[in-house]
C-alpha cells in the first residue's frame, strides 16, 4: 500500500490484521507486508508487517482484536 487516501475511519485509518472473522467470514493473518501509510492512524497487528509512518495505535492501551476461530 502506497499513498493510501483514507482519512477519520472507525477505530483506525489502517489495521493489518491477525486472523479475523471480523468481516464474516475468517480471513487470514496480514503477513509480510510494506505499508507506507504516512501521518495515516495505523494498528500495526498481523505477522512480519513493516510500516513506514508517524501515526500508531497503542496496542497495549487497544489490543489487536482477538477472535475465536476454529483451527487457529
Amino acid at each position: 500500500m502506497i499513498a493510501e487516501k483514507h482519512d477519520r475511519n472507525f477505530l483506525c485509518d489502517v489495521e493489518l490484521v491477525g486472523v479475523t472473522d471480523g468481516f464474516g467470514f475468517v480471513a487470514a493473518t496480514s503477513r509480510d507486508n510494506l505499508a507506507c501509510t504516512c501521518d495515516l492512524l495505523t494498528k500495526r497487528c498481523g505477522e512480519n508487517n513493516t510500516v513506514i509512518g508517524t501515526k500508531f495505535v497503542d496496542t497495549s492501551a487497544e489490543p489487536c482484536y482477538e477472535h475465536n476461530v476454529p483451527g487457529t
